[in-house]
This record gives C-alpha cells, sequence and structure tokens, in this order.
C-alpha cells in the first residue's frame, strides 16, 4: 500500500510539473507565509491551524480563446491539529508538504506529512501520504495515516478525510485583475 502511494505522488509530480503548453505564467511574490486552517476525521474530529510556506502561481492561455486558467499551489507547512472532544485532549504538531493544482481540463492535489499525536502521557507517530481534489480556494484529501505504534488508536485512525485551506487575499486578488483583463481583451 505505502508503494502505491509513492508511486501516485511521483507520477502526478512528473505530469504536472512536464506539460507544456501556449500560455503565459504569472507568479505572485514567489514563497510566502500564510496562515493554514483544516478540519480532518479519523475516527474522531480534529481541527488543524498553523502557517504555510507556498509559492502560488496562475496560467493564462495566450489566444484568450478560453477564460480558464490554471493554478497551481505548493510548498511546506507547520501545523498542530487539536482533537475536537470535550472528555480527552490530543494534540498531534505536524510538518507536511502539498501539491494541488488546478488546469482547464484536470486537477490533482498530492501531499505527505508527518505527524505526532500526544496526550500528555502517551504518544504515536503517523506517516501520511494524502490524494485528493483542487477546489480553487481549499482542497479535500484522503489520507491513509501509516501508525508507527498502538497508541491512541481509539481516537487516531487510519483513514484519513480532511480538508485544508492556505489563506492567500494577493494570489485572489491578482487572480481577480487578470481576469477582468482577459474579459476586457474580448
Amino acid at each position: 500500500m505505502r508503494r502505491i502511494f509513492v508511486i501516485i505522488f511521483i507520477c502526478f509530480s512528473i505530469i504536472g510539473f512536464g506539460q507544456e503548453s501556449d500560455t503565459i505564467t504569472k507568479n505572485f511574490n514567489s514563497r510566502q507565509f500564510k496562515p493554514r486552517f483544516g478540519l480532518s476525521y479519523q475516527k474522531n474530529l480534529f481541527a488543524e491551524i498553523g502557517v504555510s510556506f507556498h509559492r502560488y502561481s496562475v496560467v493564462f492561455p495566450k489566444d484568450d480563446k478560453y477564460l480558464h486558467f490554471g493554478w497551481a499551489s505548493y510548498g511546506f507547512y507547520l501545523s498542530s491539529e487539536l482533537l475536537v472532544r470535550t472528555d480527552k485532549t490530543i494534540i498531534g504538531p505536524k510538518i507536511g508538504y502539498e501539491f494541488a493544482c488546478l488546469a482547464p481540463t484536470n486537477g490533482c492535489a498530492l501531499g505527505l506529512e508527518m505527524t505526532y499525536y500526544s496526550d500528555f502521557a502517551k504518544g504515536n507517530l503517523a506517516i501520511t501520504p494524502r490524494i485528493g481534489l483542487p477546489l480553487g480556494f481549499a482542497e479535500i484529501y484522503y489520507g491513509y495515516n501509516i501508525l508507527l505504534n498502538k497508541n491512541l488508536t481509539n481516537y487516531v485512525g487510519n483513514h484519513r478525510f480532511c480538508f485544508s485551506i492556505n489563506i492567500n487575499k494577493l494570489y485572489w486578488k491578482k487572480q481577480h485583475e487578470m481576469n477582468e483583463e482577459l474579459k476586457r481583451k474580448r
């Protein structure tokens, strides 16, 4: 199962970066630190807050035939998860990398993260490859937690569904400006 996730991750990365077309690429402020928020479910609901160090790019067609554009967001993040329950406190500091892209015809979101879940008495390290769908403003992922021991398995499961947002106001402002520019050209 682990090999399958690694092969999928490598294939999608090669496909995403190996495409060429008649386009104009616009990068906004190269890399930026931005807030990151998320929710995940794996036997229990967890909330996530952190910071991402991402690069955002938007690609527009040169021929103006399509108003559609492509975008990509990729980079590292540091965050922490917190169990959303009143009877138990579990935190999970984590580090990860994610890549999300959306083109006029397809899109993908991939990630890999390492989380240390702890209730301050016991701990469990989880390595999680993820695959999902980019929504433009956020991503929805399915991840498989590879747990390194059996601690906290009543609260932390192997199958993980998550929703995450990396907030970058400049990216959305520039994207809107370029959409308006394309509309004026027509």
